[in-house]
């Protein structure tokens, strides 16, 4: 686990760094980056925290909870900072986005080469398949005749509602899956999955 939050830790940094080291200083950039992961990881022991405290349910399982943490942690420290900084949202959003899935691609790799764990090498390769989509769909965005903004914030919105909608499928079938707290798991990835595309929907519009 702890090669795999060192290496994500990092690779998270460089990622939002190259991302906006064109628009902003390398001050304001490290602040948002690292106070975003630190708030993420805080969440994520926080949630292993929990995990032994809270009952378990029919359709909530606690021991997963630590991804709900890490999203709600990371998104406070994420806003604190574009506030604090005053860097544009949705810009800043979709450096954190790419750099939150590389994060959590290298925990789960880490995780399936140390443990052999079929079902980690599964979820690891499904994010770093979404880490390439993000770089494919944000190279040819512009082009796409129905988005005709053709403003920033396209790739970020995307890629998060095509993680959410997957999440709410697997949620749906296999709520027990690891990550998922149990079938409540679909409600929250559907409403992340709503409002991803609500946002796109409207920013397409501009």
């Amino acid at each position: 686990m702890a090669g795999g939050l060192f290496f994500g830790f990092f690779g998270f940094l460089y990622l939002v760094w190259r991302r906006l080291k064109e628009d902003y200083s390398s001050h304001e950039i490290f602040s948002l980056a690292f106070l975003t992961i630190t708030f993420a990881i805080v969440g994520y022991f926080l949630g292993l925290v929990f995990s032994s405290r809270l009952v378990r349910t029919g359709i909530f399982n606690p021991r997963e909870i630590w991804f709900w943490l890490s999203v709600v942690f990371g998104l406070t420290g994420f806003i604190f900072s574009i506030y604090k900084f005053k860097m544009r949202f949705y810009e800043s959003f979709e450096a954190v986005v790419k750099g939150f899935l590389f994060f959590l691609m290298a925990i789960f790799i880490f995780n399936a080469l140390l443990n052999s764990n079929l079902v980690l090498l599964v979820f690891g390769t499904f994010l770093g398949i979404l880490v390439y989509s993000f770089r494919l769909v944000d190279s040819r965005y512009k082009s796409f005749t129905w988005y005709k903004s053709g403003k920033v914030g396209f790739s970020g919105l995307a890629i998060s509602g095509v993680f959410f909608l997957v999440r709410t499928i697997i949620a749906l079938i296999f709520p027990n899956t690891l990550s998922f707290i149990g079938s409540v798991d679909a409600i929250l990835s559907a409403i992340a999955t709503f409002l991803s595309f609500v946002a796109l929907y409207n920013l397409s519009g501009r």
